[in-house]
């Protein structure tokens, strides 16, 4: 089944992880109930509408479509994690870069730079709501502003990395007369 449904398979495994972690941090009291009950929502309804974005990239109308549906969806619903989070000082922000680097999976060049750029976009959002909308940045984070900077120029230089990647693999499955998906 994963190796036929990769997207979904990866992305069930991510979220069985990051909820596993949660209900642990829950559990010993780390996080308090209202954050606990706000990312479970969270966290099912992503589930739920990736399951249904898999039954259309199955149907071949629909595929690519819905692969930039699917991609949208999750840049959303990781903001929307990380705005119940701590926003740009959570670490859950190690998911654009996976964001970009999954995308790679569908191999199309164009999905990897249209993930790259709602990947910017979104962190983007995160770090005017981080610095600009919230009273204060956490006492632990860093204030200084190249912070947002470097992590957005490691976004655009991974997104170029995999799509260079992705063309390299498509240039040579179509060499040696194979054809990808």
């Amino acid at each position: 089944w994963a190796r036929r449904q990769p997207a979904l398979a990866s992305r069930l495994a991510a979220f069985s992880v990051f909820y596993a972690v949660e209900m642990v941090n829950w559990q010993t009291g780390n996080v308090d109930e209202v954050f606990h009950w706000k990312i479970s929502v969270l966290l099912a309804a992503w589930a739920l509408a990736s399951l249904a974005c898999q039954q259309f990239v199955d149907s071949i109308r629909w595929s690519i479509q819905v692969r930039f549906a699917w991609g949208t969806l999750d840049s959303m619903m990781l903001l929307a994690v990380l705005f119940v989070a701590d926003g740009a000082a959570s670490p859950l922000v190690v998911g654009y870069p996976l964001l970009i680097v999954c995308s790679g999976l569908w191999f199309r060049v164009r999905f990897v730079s249209y993930m790259t750029a709602l990947s910017l976009l979104s962190y983007g959002i995160l770090i005017v709501d981080f610095y600009y909308w919230r009273p204060y940045p956490p006492p632990q984070f860093d204030p200084n502003f190249d912070r947002p900077i470097i992590n957005a120029l490691a976004l655009m230089l991974i997104g170029a990395a995999i799509a260079y990647l992705v063309h390299r693999v498509r240039t040579l499955s179509s060499f040696y007369g194979r054809q990808l998906p």
